[in-house]
């Protein structure tokens, strides 16, 4: 973990208030981990006051570049929107635990709704690059908001299910109204691995319909954070083992040990 003054190369919308940024940090790159965050400013150091934590959404580690994939929702990403390539941008990071991506397993399930695929390409990249057959499930509330497709991985590894909750693209409705059926279709449930990310009621949801099924399930917790690094313990979340700081212990954490109100 470090703090590093990068470079924006890119940051453009890709669906009406969600952008795609692109940020030379070559440091970052060489250690980051699928399902690791970066703490970002997105103004000068009193206004906005607090970081923004930015899943890591792709990294060229030839290039040195790293993605972060965001939505404007207040004024420190509509700041953050406002930056120009060439600009300088202060990180912090790879900060958090990331996804297991190596192990005794071929197929890897990975579920996301909304802003949950942010985390996620990376994730499927190192997957496929580690010979393993990737079904990615991914929600969106708009057919616009599904801005790449199977071909912008590497061949023949991904196969892509979307849903979205206005119906114009893929399944009409919400993303686990897919995953019963995918489920009953993996031939050896024994070899394959879930991931997942997105808003609470789609992670309950997955909780509960892969209760019972022997798959191990790890979720990237989508939580508000102030210091990133477990000190405010602002970001703490109920799991069977008791509180645990998703900045720290997290954002990866075994969803099946959560432990939501009901």
């Amino acid at each position: 973990m470090g703090c590093s003054i990068c470079t924006v190369i890119s940051n453009k919308p890709v669906a009406e208030g969600l952008y795609l940024m692109s940020v030379e940090a070559p440091g970052i790159c060489s250690t980051a981990l699928p399902g690791q965050f970066v703490h970002v400013r997105t103004g000068d150091v009193i206004d906005p006051l607090l970081r923004r934590p930015l899943c890591i959404n792709r990294i060229d580690s030839g290039n040195g570049t790293l993605d972060l994939l965001y939505r404007v929702v207040g004024r420190g990403t509509a700041a953050l929107a406002g930056k120009k390539p060439r600009d300088p941008l202060d990180v912090l990071g790879p900060l958090g635990n990331g996804f297991t991506v190596r192990g005794n397993f071929r197929n890897a399930l990975v579920i996301a709704g909304g802003m949950g695929i942010a985390p996620m390409f990376f994730l499927i990249d190192e997957l496929i690059r580690t010979e393993k057959y990737v079904t990615l499930l991914w929600g969106a509330r708009t057919a616009a908001e599904l801005f790449v497709s199977s071909a912008d991985f590497a061949p023949g590894g991904l196969t892509l299910h979307t849903a979205t909750e206005d119906g114009k693209a893929g399944h009409a409705g919400y993303v686990t109204d897919l995953l019963a059926s995918i489920l009953e279709q993996l031939s050896d449930a024994g070899s394959a691995r879930a991931y997942t990310c997105g808003p609470v009621p789609m992670l309950k949801t997955v909780q509960k319909i892969m209760s019972g099924r022997g798959i191990p399930v790890e979720a990237s917790l989508e939580e508000r954070m102030a210091c990133g690094i477990g000190v405010c313990a602002g970001c703490s979340v109920n799991t069977v083992q008791g509180k645990k700081l998703v900045c720290k212990d997290g954002p990866v954490m075994n969803l099946m040990e959560i432990v939501y109100d009901e």
